[in-house]
């Protein structure tokens, strides 16, 4: 279960403590740690992958195919080799680790563990993030030098905020639905400690989109007791801030983000302009794609291309602009499946085990809400909390996955960790 861990720094750029440079070097080294480890299960563990009796290993083998067929068409309407391409789309074959996932997390005691271990890997994140913030700089970023103030505060530089954002949101459905699981206060101090780290960020969308599938987990288990006191913290926070801050940071963060694309100003402004780029981009190419995903930017080519091959912000745009209806088709019959496996798991789990499948489907409404402006699908830090989530829905409707734990829990080499 280490070599997840692992994995997970290398992913997230090593969680920014090493020079920029290098951190596109941290995600290859995370690849091939990902390649080895699934060698090794393979080889010597003697695990099979099952990828042909599984719906969801068709559909991302597919669009790994489809992503390398970019780089013929990069090749095809820009003239660039192929092999820049590969090279530009690599990282993307971070969603083979859906298959080790689901070789490892094959217990549901495995998989609690293994969500609270990336819980304290947030939370090391987190407190790295103040004393980077308060004390001595610690953390290397493109950003570094270009202070920006949200909320009346400056921003605070997180790395790794898919992670931190996975973390609360298994904290908070851990917090709402302990189960069997014994006390969940701890669950609830992690929940606000993660919340505390995205209004720091002041991440607006990323705030948005985790209020909504924090509604939906709470609506959905009638945890009303629950809404009102998270309600009553939030208005008890905000008029504290309203007195002793020049703005309101936990306010603020949504006014302003409202009135920003009412008046398209601000931030909104910038991707009004990407937003019509990309579709004039997929009115050229709307079936197929682009093939601009695969366009490998150097020095030589960076004024045509930089803003043509932006992947940050717009998920959805951004998407459109490279793989075209077909791409949107793929995401579509993604959406459908996640959603089909989490009803079967929702169905099958026993009780103490009903944080599985709300998690599952609060992190699939939060990627489905984020997603309109936080590009998930092609960075390997998003790749990996979306491969997470198929080899939990996957692995939990398998049979005999409950089964098994209750068989096992009385054996200690169930307990100890891959």
């Amino acid at each position: 279960m280490q070599i997840l861990l692992i994995i997970f720094v290398m992913a997230n750029k090593f969680l920014n403590l090493v020079p920029v440079e290098v951190q596109t070097r941290t995600n290859d080294i995370g690849l091939v740690i990902m390649f080895l480890a699934i060698a090794y299960f393979l080889v010597f563990r003697r695990q099979t992958i099952e990828l042909f009796s599984i719906p969801l290993s068709w559909l991302l083998i597919a669009y790994l195919f489809f992503m390398l067929s970019q780089s013929a068409l990069a090749s095809i309407y820009y003239g660039q080799n192929i092999v820049d391409g590969i090279i530009a789309v690599r990282h993307e074959f971070y969603y083979l680790s859906f298959f080790l996932f689901l070789m490892i997390l094959d217990t549901p005691e495995k998989t609690l563990r293994f969500m609270n271990a990336l819980s304290m890997l947030a939370v090391l994140v987190f407190c790295l993030s103040l004393i980077n913030y308060f004390g001595p700089k610690i953390f290397f970023s493109q950003f570094d030098g270009k202070i920006t103030m949200r909320g009346g505060i400056e921003r605070t530089g997180i790395p790794a905020m898919s992670l931190v954002s996975l973390a609360y949101l298994w904290n908070m459905t851990y917090w709402a639905y302990p189960g069997k699981r014994g006390s969940n206060g701890m669950a609830g101090f992690l929940t606000i400690f993660f919340l505390g780290a995205h209004f720091m960020r002041q991440g607006r969308f990323r705030i948005i989109s985790i209020s909504i599938a924090t509604l939906w987990v709470l609506i959905k288990g009638k945890q009303f007791k629950l809404i009102a006191g998270i309600g009553a913290l939030f208005v008890t926070a905000s008029i504290i801030a309203s007195y002793t801050m020049e703005n309101n940071i936990f306010l603020d963060v949504f006014m302003s983000a409202f009135e920003d694309a009412a008046e398209v100003s601000g931030t909104a402004e910038d991707r009004a302009h990407m937003l019509a780029l990309d579709l004039a981009v997929f009115e050229e190419y709307p079936i197929m794609g682009s093939g601009l995903s695969a366009i490998r930017v150097n020095d030589d080519n960076e004024f045509r291309f930089l803003d043509l091959t932006r992947k940050m912000d717009l998920g959805y745009s951004h998407w459109l602009k490279f793989y075209g209806i077909t791409g949107m088709v793929w995401l579509a019959i993604l959406y459908l499946t996640l959603y089909l496996y989490y009803r079967k798991l929702a169905i099958v789990t026993p009780a103490g085990y009903e944080v599985l499948p709300m998690f599952c489907s609060s992190y699939l409404i939060y990627l489905v809400v984020a997603f309109v402006s936080l590009n998930y699908f092609q960075f390997p830090d998003g790749v990996l909390t979306i491969c997470l989530l198929c080899a939990i829905l996957v692995r939990g409707t398998r049979p005999g996955f409950f089964a098994a734990e209750s068989v096992n829990s009385k054996s200690k080499s169930s307990l100890e960790p891959v």
